[in-house]
């Protein structure tokens, strides 16, 4: 298992969001509570929102400025866009266990607007397929592991900070002040909630078998992060 520091445990060890002013690369990746991250952290980085067809700009928006070209970027994108060494920047990930956090994606928002004859969008009701499912996790790029977003040259980046979805307002917290980073940022906004109802996600994470599947396909993941099998 790689070694890092993850804020509340001791250990040492993508969009994306830079700070060139408090030395930090935020990575994003999608469906760990990077939405709340960015939003929080874009008044003292060098990039800005962005939004484009369904987004809202709230719950849904892009992420570009002078080194970030697009949201869900990986280091490898920031490497060769710094002018400088990477060394000089803490890098920062957030992350989730692969089982809720494919559930995650399934349910996301996003995902169950459809767009009307006069343009505009409309949320329609998340319909649950074990197919279409299985077919999100093996895609390979609609869900992607996040080791990925760290690899530089087929190898995984060790991060500076890491950030659990577990328990991301303790993690974020610690964050703000090993950063020292100002006030301003120190509370997290709560965005693009899942489109399931609790009773669903309930259901579907007691499934052993979907929990199986999606651990044996993230299970560098499940190594890299030190995550146990998943229990409800």
């Amino acid at each position: 298992m790689a070694r890092f520091f993850s804020l509340n445990i001791g250990h040492r060890g993508s969009g994306l969001v830079i700070s060139t002013s408090h030395r930090f690369i935020y990575l994003h990746v999608p469906k760990t509570g990077g939405n709340s991250i960015q939003t929080a952290l874009l008044p003292i980085s060098e990039d800005a929102q962005s939004v484009t067809g369904h987004q809202d700009g709230h719950n849904r928006f892009g992420v570009t400025g002078p080194r970030t070209r697009r949201k869900h970027a990986g280091l490898s994108d920031y490497k060769h866009s710094l002018g400088e060494p990477l060394e000089n920047y803490s890098v920062v990930v957030s992350v989730r266990h692969p089982f809720p956090r494919a559930l995650s994606m399934y349910f996301s928002p996003g995902r169950w607007l459809k767009k009307t004859s006069l343009g505009s969008w409309e949320s329609q009701t998340p319909v649950w397929s074990e197919e279409s499912f299985l077919s999100l996790i093996t895609d390979g790029q609609k869900l992607r592991p996040i080791v990925d977003f760290l690899k530089l040259d087929g190898v995984p980046y060790a991060p500076a900070i890491v950030l659990r979805h577990e328990r991301l307002r303790s993690d974020y917290r610690n964050l703000c002040i090993q950063l020292q980073l100002p006030s301003q940022v120190a509370c997290l906004p709560i965005v693009n909630r899942s489109a399931a109802s609790s009773e669903t996600l309930s259901r579907l994470l007691a499934s052993q078998s979907l929990r199986d599947a999606t651990e044996m396909v993230f299970k560098d993941d499940m190594s890299y992060f030190g995550y146990d099998i998943f229990a409800v």
